[in-house]
């Protein structure tokens, strides 16, 4: 007993480890950043961001972040993680991934993992769908980029009418079923899992090209509107987080 008493004063009376802030870095449009912004203000931990404005000295060139070796698959988002104790510090790429660890190491109150397994699966599920949307748009929407249809890896501009009233309403439709069937208004019983944010981060771009596109979602639209409200998710639409103003990615032109 007095080993294990002396064990843990010692343990108290040890200096804590200052927390250093992770860095996350993009591009300063809303695309794949706006899920992991939101997320890291979720987080409840320290964190800074870097909106890349200007692509040719930033990115790009010999001292660009390309070229730095950083980036695991050569692209961003970039996650830097800084050496805290004997873990040393790791640099994460893509954005599922990043929102997952930060999940893994944010505040026990934030939510992000859900309430055991079973919310867990349900984030998982939401994120893997907010996944899909993301890939459909960039096939069926312009973008600030690419301002034409039928270019670029753009379908036609009938292909992309066809989408919005069809398939993407199909998807939404079963959205608002899943939430629907839960005991609250959110997917879980906290609201605020990644998958959750992840997903928002996806029907918020779509609704600033299509404002209308969750009028007939009733229970999906009002978990929309109370994500929306948190503070946290707030503070990175309004611009006000650590990585700035992110920009709108998808429009029509």
């Amino acid at each position: 007993k007095a080993k294990v008493k002396a064990k843990a004063k010692a343990k108290a009376a040890a200096p804590k480890i200052a927390e250093e802030p992770f860095h996350f870095t993009y591009f300063f449009v809303m695309a794949k950043g706006l899920a992991p912004a939101i997320v890291a203000e979720m987080s409840g931990r320290a964190w800074t961001g870097t909106a890349v404005t200007d692509v040719a000295t930033q990115w790009a060139g010999e001292t660009g972040l390309k070229a730095s070796g950083k980036c695991p698959f050569g692209q961003l988002p970039l996650l830097e993680v800084p050496a805290r104790g004997k873990m040393p510090a790791q640099n994460i790429g893509q954005s599922v991934a990043i929102c997952n660890y930060i999940a893994r190491i944010a505040k026990r109150k934030s939510g992000l993992e859900g309430d055991g397994s079973q919310e867990y699966a349900v984030s998982q599920m939401l994120m893997a769908e907010g996944e899909d949307l993301y890939n459909a748009l960039q096939k069926n929407q312009t973008t600030a980029f690419v301002k034409e249809y039928g270019k670029d890896g753009k379908v036609t501009k009938e292909e992309s009418k066809k989408w919005w009233t069809e398939a993407a309403k199909n998807q939404i439709a079963m959205l608002d079923k899943l939430v629907s069937s839960t005991e609250g208004s959110a997917f879980t019983k906290g609201g605020t899992s990644t998958g959750e944010l992840y997903l928002f981060a996806m029907l918020h771009q779509m609704k600033l090209v299509k404002g209308d596109i969750l009028d007939d979602a009733k229970a999906l639209l009002a978990w929309y509107d109370a994500t929306k409200a948190n503070a946290s998710v707030a503070k990175v639409l309004s611009g006000e987080s650590a990585i700035g103003e992110l920009k709108q990615y998808f429009m029509e032109h």
